[in-house]
């Protein structure tokens, strides 16, 4: 699996054990504060997308924070690196700032994925906290923008209520992207502040012209499901437990997918 770290600028490669294997850096990744909040992938082409929060408390900060790349990975000595000449940015915070999104605390980015079938990346927003709310974009044209053409406008497909727990709102941490059923699998959990506590995720289904489905209430509370990928008929949810603040470790769990999705055709 190939993880991509809130805290540092470099991806992870771990084996089905859950053990850490080693890292993938580029030197045009930017400095170590560029959060990397979630990974997409382009099975048509085999590129890969991340993505920083696009959130901070000031301009220098948020600017530090606001990347997207695309890229591809080849095998060099048995390991996965980058290919430096695919890597891409993509000026993903121009779009948002066409919205007035785009400024010092204003906005978090946590779920990232791709329709290879229709070139179209999904954005879900942590921040506004009040609604849980996805972004559609056309790649290519966001790929145009980076040669100084006008940036595309955000298409807003989904803004829905994923309800509470104890006055903690439940908000986005992580997409996928289900060729199989044409639809969004979102991940959606909780964090209090002020006792820096995980309360719970949900697990919701969104496929166009569809009312968004919840697919499992609330599960696994004291941890923070943060990264969604399928591994053969199973789900993988990876948990960022904040370990230094909670004593809970990090975690990849697998969950069958079928139960999940039965009923929505």
């Amino acid at each position: 699996f190939i993880v991509a770290d809130d805290t540092i600028n470099h991806l992870f490669v771990f084996d089905r054990e859950g053990r850490l294997s080693y890292r993938i850096e580029s030197d045009q990744f930017p400095s170590e504060k560029a959060k990397f909040e979630d990974l997409a992938f382009d099975d048509a082409t085999g590129s890969f997308f991340v993505v920083g929060s696009h959130q901070g408390c000031d301009y220098e900060n948020l600017e530090s924070l606001s990347v997207l790349f695309r890229f591809k990975l080849k095998e060099v000595d048995q390991k996965l690196t980058v290919d430096e000449a695919s890597v891409e940015s993509l000026p993903l915070y121009r779009s948002f700032d066409q919205i007035g999104l785009w400024k010092p605390d204003a906005m978090k980015i946590e779920g990232l994925a791709y329709d290879s079938a229709r070139d179209h990346l999904y954005v879900g927003l942590r921040e506004p906290a009040d609604r849980a709310r996805v972004y559609q974009f056309d790649v290519d044209s966001l790929a145009r923008a980076s040669r100084d053409v006008e940036a595309p406008l955000p298409v807003e497909v989904l803004s829905f209520d994923a309800g509470r727990v104890d006055g903690t709102p439940f908000c986005i941490s992580a997409l996928l992207w289900l060729p199989s059923h044409r639809g969004l699998l979102i991940a959606t959990s909780t964090e209090d502040d002020t006792e820096h506590r995980f309360l719970g995720n949900r697990l919701w289904f969104y496929s166009e012209g569809r009312p968004v489905t919840l697919v499992r209430d609330t599960f696994d509370r004291g941890m923070k499901a943060e990264g969604l990928a399928v591994g053969g008929d199973q789900l993988v949810i990876a948990y960022d437990n904040d370990q230094d603040d909670t004593d809970i470790p990090s975690r990849i769990r697998l969950l069958p997918m079928k139960p999940l999705l039965e009923g929505l055709g």
